[in-house]
């Protein structure tokens, strides 16, 4: 009876405790769900909220805020950019496209902002094409012997004038220093003396270069050791790398023709005093062998612009590739830094063959208006591509054997000199980029000059 006695009441005990634990716990939740409900609580809760809401509120401004920041600084510098195209006379930025895209739609500003910067971009690359066909039309006039009696006067004074007003031209828009203005007046004067194809081949090549140096100046700036602001500033170093072989082969040919005299012999005659690039002569009373070394002295003249003009275009528009260039040397197997002396890529080879062709549209063009045959123009076209073509060629292979290349590493860009930062790409330290320049062209016109004569 003991035993039945106390489990009786530590069952009836511990009923009683679990009951009072349930009331208690019922209790509590009833407390809770009144505070919950209490409007002290409530009210608590929905400032809690608020806040929540304000600070979401706020950030989403803010985000907002710096979206029409970045919007407005990329309207800000597409305006300083036309800003400084129009106050450079509107050709400062010739062929040159922003690098990065408008940072949202196209608002009705930046589409006005667009609209203008195409149509300065336009007017420059017409006005380029004005300025070419004034040169080619004067030139015309200043050699046609039928037009006056003082053939050989209006001839010297009318290249006199071309000469020094193109030179003046590249020096007002920063394409030619002082030194390289003066030098270039006197390529430009006896160039120009020898002979309208001879002029406007000059002028396409001057001009077009120049044009190119500027496209993408601000990736230009990263790479190019060289670079100068304003696209361009050649000196006489460059002016007569490009400019003293030409002019002196452009001389020989007048002169293997006769000279002055031969100028003086052609007034009233109609056919113009200068040789030409065909099988035959620029007068018909002139010998086979002399018009034939007249005809291959052209032939050199053009070949070295057209070596000259690819190997502009190449360097300045291949720099621009995607993909990075690759060394001539190794078959193009091995890949080099942008800049590199002897690199090439697929945008450079098209860039080189474009290159020549506008060279050769000069001489065509001056074929054209001094009433040449289509012969002469398909010949003068085809030398252009294959001198463009092979001339960079040539240049690429110089330029990675006996021109320097190494990468600096202070500043992040290639160089053409040795020094305790930079390590060695390709290339010995023999030849300069002008002295390259010189003997590929020089090579290309002796080689195109050799192989016009031998095969007529």
């Amino acid at each position: 009876l003991y035993y039945v006695n106390m489990f009786a009441t530590t069952s009836t005990s511990s009923s009683l405790t679990t009951t009072e634990t349930i009331l208690s716990l019922s209790l509590s939740n009833r407390r809770r769900l009144r505070s919950n409900h209490h409007p002290s609580m409530m009210a608590k809760s929905s400032s809690q909220n608020h806040h929540r809401l304000k600070r979401e509120e706020r950030n989403t401004l803010r985000r907002k805020d710096d979206e029409k920041m970045m919007i407005s600084e990329g309207r800000r510098q597409r305006r300083a950019k036309l800003q400084t195209t129009r106050a450079n006379g509107e050709d400062e930025t010739i062929f040159s496209f922003p690098l990065d895209g408008p940072l949202d739609g196209p608002s009705a500003p930046e589409k006005k902002l667009v609209l203008a910067t195409n149509s300065v971009r336009l007017k420059s690359v017409l006005k380029l094409l004005c300025v070419l066909l004034v040169c080619g039309w004067s030139m015309r006039y200043a050699h046609d012997p039928s037009t006056s009696s003082l053939t050989l006067l209006k001839r010297a004074s009318g290249s006199v004038t071309l000469g020094f007003l193109l030179a003046s031209i590249g020096y007002k828009k920063k394409s030619l220093d002082l030194s390289g203005a003066v030098s270039a007046s006197l390529v430009g004067v006896l160039t120009i003396f020898s002979g309208v194809r001879y002029g406007l081949t000059l002028a396409f090549f001057f001009f077009s270069g120049s044009a190119v140096t500027k496209v993408q100046s601000e990736v230009k700036k990263q790479v190019d050791e060289h670079f100068k602001e304003g696209g361009g500033l050649r000196d006489f170093v460059q002016v007569m790398a490009n400019g003293l072989v030409p002019m002196m082969l452009a001389a020989a040919s007048l002169y293997s023709l006769g000279g002055l005299s031969f100028i003086a012999n052609t007034t009233g005659a109609g056919a113009f005093a200068e040789a030409i690039i065909s099988s035959g002569g620029s007068n018909s009373s002139m010998n086979n062998a002399t018009t034939k070394v007249a005809s291959t002295l052209a032939v050199a003249f053009l070949s070295y612009f057209s070596c000259c003009g690819g190997d502009t275009f190449a360097s300045e528009l291949g720099v621009l590739s995607k993909s990075k260039p690759r060394l001539i040397t190794t078959f193009c197997r091995k890949e080099v830094e942008p800049g590199t002396n002897g690199g090439v890529s697929l945008l450079g080879v098209v860039a080189s063959i474009f290159g020549g062709l506008v060279a050769a549209s000069g001489w065509a063009l001056g074929a054209y208006i001094t009433s040449g045959v289509r012969t002469e123009i398909l010949y003068a076209l085809i030398i252009g591509a294959f001198g463009g073509f092979f001339g960079s060629f040539v240049d690429s292979v110089l330029g990675a054997t006996v021109q320097y290349s190494g990468y600096c590493r202070e500043r992040k860009k290639v160089v053409s000199k040795p020094g305790p930062t930079v390590t060695k790409i390709s290339g010995l330290e023999i030849l300069s980029n002008s002295g390259v320049n010189v003997l590929s062209a020089s090579f290309i016109a002796v080689a195109f000059g050799a192989l016009y004569y031998y095969r007529i």
